[in-house]
């Protein structure tokens, strides 16, 4: 604290020599001026002192009969005297700093962690009909009761925090569990247990419910195979009464599912010569502005690459700058013969095939069917599959059960 209250005031780093610097030592002493960090120094004394102290040591110079030189001009001072021939400079300075500071006060980034079901876009939506979006003061962000608002309207959110931190607002959530990702599928206490493909049901285990089909029936897409509803029966087998339960079960369903692939005999790719241009970008939130330079590419790709100003962290600032690039290309054409083009399907196919394992469903039969014509060949492949299936559906008002 006290180094910022000597930078304010201003002072000097001196060498002090002559015939008494001893003595010149003692005067500033008497009379009360502060001197720090006193060494000895060649014939005399360097040492630390106050501009407007440094002044009024004359006569003390005088009297000593010694001389003193100034080495160092440390301070506010003399550093605003060294640039008060710079208006214009400093008046730029004062600008930015200036209009640093108004936009620090208003949101301009946002940032959501914890999200598993919805999406960022669903978040923003829900900013955007509180009338948060970017350039949103700052001040006028009220964290609790967005925390409550946004928990009230979805009850897969178990927990909310809004925090500003600098120019972003950071949103932070968890979510249940065991919210289902298909918007169909919400949390129903009672349901059935419906098909979301048709075909043949090839194993079905019933835990709650009423199942409606049994194995080696034929169901379509949608059909209810086990009711949420589960009818209690008098002695003379008439209904008594109709409990409403949650369906639930194991069925395996086998299906079938077409792939249709083809490959062209000639292809054209790019060939990137090496050469390229670039042009300035210069942007401020939505509005951009593009410095173009002369280019004479008859072919070439644009990469953009922008970078946005921000002196922290959490100090974020809508002023971004960047290039593009003009990258030169030409074109270069491959020839493939059958084989190769076969190859490059199937190639294709084997990731189709990684997915559907990944998804759970087992081929079972695949029937092939090439069709070879005169710029490409094509492929049709019938598929048997097997895969677990059952999705949760509101209760339709079924009357009648059995398998």
């Amino acid at each position: 604290m006290l180094s910022f209250f000597r930078y304010l005031k201003g002072y000097a780093f001196v060498y002090l020599y002559g015939f008494s610097p001893e003595r010149f030592l003692n005067l500033c002493n008497n009379h009360q001026i502060k001197i720090w960090k006193v060494e000895p120094y060649e014939q005399g004394y360097q040492f630390y002192i106050f501009a407007s102290d440094l002044f009024q040591t004359k006569e003390f110079l005088k009297k000593t009969k010694t001389k003193v030189v100034i080495r160092k001009k440390l301070g506010l001072p003399f550093l605003l005297s060294r640039y008060r021939k710079r208006k214009i400079f400093v008046l730029c300075l004062l600008l930015c700093v200036i209009t640093l500071f108004v936009t620090t006060r208003f949101i301009w980034s946002f940032e959501l962690t914890g999200n598993r079901t919805l999406t960022k876009d669903i978040y923003m939506d829900f900013l955007k009909s509180e009338h948060i979006s970017y350039g949103t003061p700052t001040h006028t962000i009220d964290t609790s009761y967005l925390e409550k608002k946004l928990r009230n309207q979805y009850d897969y959110i178990t927990w909310a925090s809004f925090q500003v931190n600098g120019t972003r607002l950071e949103l932070s959530v968890k979510e249940n569990s065991n919210a289902p990702t298909n918007s169909a599928s919400d949390e129903f206490n009672t349901c059935d247990l419906c098909a979301s493909v048709s075909g043949v049901i090839t194993k079905m285990v019933t835990r709650t419910g009423t199942p409606l089909v049994g194995v080696g029936s034929v169901v379509s897409a949608g059909d209810v195979l086990i009711s949420g509803l589960i009818p209690v029966y008098n002695d003379d087998e008439t209904i008594k009464s109709i409990h409403e339960t949650k369906a639930d079960g194991d069925i395996i369903i086998e299906s079938n599912l077409e792939y249709k692939d083809e490959q062209l005999y000639h292809l054209n790719h790019k060939l990137y010569t090496g050469r390229e241009n670039k042009n300035l970008i210069l942007g401020y939130k939505e509005h951009q502005l593009c410095i173009h330079f002369p280019q004479k590419f008859e072919k070439y790709d644009i990469i953009s690459q922008n970078r946005f100003f921000s002196l922290e962290t959490y100090q974020f600032i809508p002023v971004y700058f960047g290039y593009e690039r003009i990258v030169e290309y030409t074109n270069t054409e491959e020839i493939l013969n059958k084989d190769m083009a076969l190859c490059r399907i199937n190639d294709r196919f084997l990731d189709f095939c990684k997915t559907l394992n990944q998804k759970g469903i087992q081929i079972i039969k695949k029937d092939v069917k090439i069709n070879y014509k005169i710029d490409r060949v094509e492929v049709l492949i019938q598929l048997t599959v097997r895969q677990s299936d059952g999705i949760m559906m509101p209760i339709s008002n079924v009357t009648e059960t059995g398998e």
